[in-house]
């Protein structure tokens, strides 16, 4: 079942993990913009967690120019280079991350998780 309350919501921004979006997200919810971030990885718990995964960070269309210029504003432009941010602008040719998944990340979930079945495997029958 799907609502619509008749307010689009829009990306403003992709940022590279999810501890840097929440910080993004406080930022603009301390400013009196409601936001909301999506993960554009697998989706959550798939591969051991999200947190390493771009997460998009999206407001209501009303609130899109006020959130970019925060996000521009608060800042200087080497923090926003360097923690990988990336603003879009759509009346503009901004640029943007494509989400595409994390391959590495991915592949070191997957050897942890498979370490960490063998070492409990070794425990349950050394016990038995």
């Amino acid at each position: 079942m799907s609502v619509d309350y008749g307010i689009e919501q829009v990306r403003v921004a992709i940022f590279e993990n999810e501890p840097l979006a929440r910080l993004w997200q406080q930022r603009l919810q301390g400013e009196g913009i409601p936001c909301v971030l999506k993960s554009l990885g697998a989706g959550s718990g798939a591969l051991g967690g999200n947190s390493y995964l771009p997460n998009g960070l999206y407001v209501f269309a009303r609130d899109r120019q006020k959130a970019i210029e925060f996000i521009r504003g608060t800042d200087s432009p080497e923090y926003l280079r360097d923690s990988s941010v990336t603003v879009e602008d759509l009346t503009e040719m901004g640029t943007s991350r494509s989400g595409e998944p994390n391959v590495a990340g991915f592949l070191t979930a997957a050897a942890f998780t498979i370490l960490v079945i063998a070492v409990l495997s070794v425990i349950f029958t050394t016990l038995r």
